[in-house]
């Protein structure tokens, strides 16, 4: 959990589609834009955020196989 937000940082997806609504905060700026994922087995993704300037931030997918490591 977020301890200032209280929001999830780790979630567990079964396959499939799905639309999730992510927080985003940068120097001045907070958004919540939805993004669209589509779960694989053995996958691991990260969602990021990255401030841009100009009150705006930019949101991210990394996708990886899943390695032990990663748990």
């Amino acid at each position: 959990m977020d301890v200032i937000f209280g929001y999830p940082r780790t979630i567990n997806l079964t396959p499939g589609e799905y639309q999730i609504t992510i927080r985003c905060s940068g120097y001045y700026t907070f958004a919540n834009p939805k993004i669209r994922l589509k779960v694989e087995a053995g996958m691991v993704y990260e969602v990021k955020c990255k401030d841009i300037g100009e009150d705006k931030v930019l949101a991210y997918i990394n996708k990886q196989y899943f390695r032990s490591e990663n748990i």
